[in-house]
């Protein structure tokens, strides 16, 4: 993973590093088990706030801007999607969000975390969330 982001392995200290913006990023952030647990746990604390705006909290977070209308149309779409795949399957739901060390919160329903989870992977993996300037 530290090759794919442009860092030095451990072994050796570098004072600066280069610009580096691969597509194997992306696919380290969709498919490492520590991202996909990292969402899970931000998914966790947006549902934990217990209001109805977890798309534009979860955009602020992470872009630190709110997202434009049609960005908050995507998304909101793509999370009703995620919603009824993982209704209809209770298995993957529970699957998909038991993936790392940290415990799954017990009082949120497995279908809505997943589907949370699923925006906050998009989110991570936006250009503007992995690449600094």
């Amino acid at each position: 993973m530290l090759k794919n982001f442009g860092a030095p392995s451990r072994q050796e200290c570098t004072t600066e590093r280069t610009d580096s913006n691969t597509p194997l990023q992306s696919l380290n952030l969709l498919n490492d088990p520590s991202f996909l647990e990292a969402a899970r746990v931000f998914a966790e604390n947006l549902l934990n706030k217990g209001d109805t705006k977890i798309i534009e909290r979860a955009y602020l977070a992470c872009l630190s801007r709110p997202p434009s209308g049609r960005e908050m149309e995507v998304l909101d779409t793509f999370y009703q999607q995620e919603f009824e795949r993982f209704s209809k399957n209770p298995k993957a739901a529970k699957d998909f969000v038991n993936v790392g060390a940290s415990p799954v919160a017990a009082d949120l329903d497995p279908a809505k975390l997943a589907a949370t989870t699923s925006v906050a992977r998009v989110l991570f993996n936006l250009h503007e969330s992995i690449t600094r300037y």
